[in-house]
């Protein structure tokens, strides 16, 4: 998968958090990043992880929908044929295609879809 880029404050470097083994297909610079963000949620330092992942929390406009849907597209792509991803990431992948997938529905029914999707994993 494309590589992620991910913004960490001054702070991070200072940290004392547990160390977490979160496997990725993401490009290997980005593997660290990923797993800082998920020590965080797991060492309760929700107050960061919430300011780092803030956007993703917001409902989506009509644009950020379009834009959702291509990515998803594009993220199906280049997960098939298997085994180009984890299963969990296939998971992730699954989830957000079920809220992208419809035109017309409320962000309610999109996060639904989504959650749906997220109790099977």
């Amino acid at each position: 998968m494309p590589e992620h880029h991910h913004h960490h404050d001054a702070s991070a470097h200072n940290e004392k958090l547990g160390r977490v083994d979160f496997p990725s297909s993401c490009a290997p610079a980005s593997q660290a990043g990923i797993e800082r963000e998920v020590a965080l949620l797991h060492s309760f330092g929700y107050i960061n992880a919430q300011m780092q992942f803030q956007e993703l929390w917001q409902p989506p406009n009509a644009s950020a929908i379009k834009h959702g849907t291509e990515e998803m597209a594009k993220a199906r792509a280049l997960s098939a044929p298997q085994p180009k991803v984890t299963v969990r990431e296939q998971a992730y992948i699954d989830s957000l295609s079920a809220f992208f997938s419809h035109d017309n529905l409320t962000y309610d029914q999109r996060a639904a879809a989504y959650n749906q999707k997220m109790d099977l994993c």
